[in-house]
């Protein structure tokens, strides 16, 4: 430890949540493997499909449930063929394509932190993109997905998805 001959009480050192989007980078579509429509409720959404070799998963939201242009999820849970949840201890977001960092704590990373608090938010304090948003997550390695579990944000209604997409690839998305 060091200790300073007087102390600094102005300065923050909390690190800041830095955005999963370099300049200029950009979603590019593939083919979705699944695609559906969640209810507008604050409970968990459940979907199921024929399992998919993946490493990599993307989320796409292509609408909001009272047609506004943000995108929140509080967590997202990933079910092995077996249906048991896939470890989220290596997972880490490769991309998103939006995420409040200023007005919020909209981190695209918080939709696995375990925290049913915490959510990632798309932009909207400076400027609020039109969706379809994006969020790619790296698995850490292969599994065979079988479900989803989604948890909307909890604090309220805003950015609840609508419509979306599911994209897995052994490949990176990007």
């Amino acid at each position: 430890m060091t200790f300073l001959d007087h102390p600094i009480l102005d300065i923050v050192n909390e690190q800041q949540a830095q955005a999963h989007k370099k300049p200029g980078q950009k979603w590019e579509a593939r083919d979705a493997y699944y695609q559906g429509v969640f209810e507008n409720t604050d409970k968990w959404q459940y979907v199921t499909f024929k399992p998919v070799e993946a490493r990599y998963f993307c989320l796409e939201a292509l609408s909001e449930q009272k047609g506004q242009p943000y995108s929140s999820v509080a967590e997202i849970v990933l079910l092995d063929a077996q249906g048991k949840e896939i470890p989220r201890t290596n997972w880490k977001i490769v991309y998103a394509d939006s995420e409040e960092l200023g007005g919020d704590d909209g981190d695209a990373a918080n939709v696995f932190d375990l925290q049913y608090t915490s959510f990632w938010h798309t932009e909207w304090e400076n400027k609020a993109p039109k969706p379809p948003h994006q969020i790619v997550i790296d698995l850490g390695k292969n599994y065979d997905v079988s479900g989803m579990k989604l948890l909307p944000r909890q604090d309220g209604p805003n950015g609840r998805i609508k419509d979306y997409k599911l994209y897995f690839s052994v490949q990176p998305l990007l």
